[in-house]
């Protein structure tokens, strides 16, 4: 008898991160629900990650090593083109699962999806730093998630929160390869755009690593994929009280991460574009508060 497909493919993409990629694979072979695979790409790195994989002894994992370094986009993409499972779930390489994970998303979200339009479910995750200390905790909230929700604050975060069918995201043609940043906030705007609803399921279950540091180090490209992302998805000249919260999200974004004179630039813009407006001001006015107060705020901000 043939073996028939596994639900779940799990996808990770790494770069020269040995050491935090096998905390991330550990995390999926010990996960509760087994119906999966774990297809890894490592994207041309100079450490010794490929030795590590092909030193790996598991039938459900397949290993493919990149001769030139093409990004996270394509290499996911790469690996999604190998996949066999109905579903894929993403894990980047600095990030970790709770045993439990594929089973909470599979039981109380693929079973209990009564609704075909359900393309994609999520859970909260604890955003961590890079000795795995939990700086701040984002929950997401029961239920279809607003498509707007989606739109303006990506509430689905990022995507090792995610489980998403396949023929949606091939559909798609997968992640946008042009963009610098912001790729998974792009792919979730899209996969609403096709009139697919995310489920949010309110547990928290994965631990996400925020890499403060390639923020900063990678700063312009952050700010070049937030202004692509914004005029790909939105019309700021017939809204433009979207403009402004736009502005403000983003400023939070990088004030809540140390960028203040990043943010500070941002709300610029935004007093220029709308004078005398009470949010930005209170934002702009924010950005000048003592660094205790930066780092109190940081624990609960988005």
């Amino acid at each position: 008898m043939q073996n028939r497909p596994p639900l779940i493919s799990v996808i990770t993409t790494s770069f020269n991160r040995k050491r935090k990629l096998k905390r991330a694979i550990d995390s999926v072979f010990e996960q509760t629900f087994k119906d999966f695979e774990l297809i890894v790409v490592d994207d041309a790195s100079t450490d010794d990650s490929w030795d590590y994989l092909i030193g790996l002894k598991s039938n459900k994992l397949q290993a493919y090593r990149l001769e030139d370094n093409v990004k996270q986009a394509k290499a996911t993409n790469y690996a999604v083109e190998k996949a066999v499972g109905t579903y894929i779930a993403f894990l980047d390489a600095d990030d970790f699962w709770a045993p439990d994970f594929l089973e909470t998303l599979v039981t109380k979200g693929i079973y209990q999806a009564r609704s075909q339009s359900i393309a994609a479910f999520y859970c909260g995750s604890n955003v961590i730093d890079d000795l795995g200390n939990v700086i701040r905790t984002n929950h997401a909230k029961s239920g279809i998630a607003p498509v707007q929700d989606i739109k303006n604050r990506n509430v689905v975060g990022p995507q090792s929160r995610v489980i998403l069918r396949k023929n949606v995201y091939v559909e798609l043609l997968g992640l946008d390869v042009e963009l610098p940043a912001c790729k998974d906030w792009d792919l979730w705007i899209r996969v609403s755009n096709l009139g697919f609803d995310f489920l949010g399921i309110n547990t928290v279950k994965v631990s996400y690593e925020e890499n403060t540091e390639a923020i900063s180090s990678n700063l312009q490209t952050t700010l070049a994929g937030r202004y692509m992302i914004w005029d790909k998805h939105f019309d700021f000249d017939n809204h433009h009280e979207l403009l402004v919260q736009q502005y403000c999200l983003f400023a939070k974004f990088l004030f809540n991460r140390g960028h203040r004179n990043a943010a500070r630039r941002i709300l610029k813009e935004a007093r220029s574009s709308s004078p005398f407006n009470l949010l930005v001001e209170f934002y702009y006015f924010a950005t000048f508060a003592p660094v205790f107060m930066v780092r109190y705020f940081y624990r609960f901000a988005r």
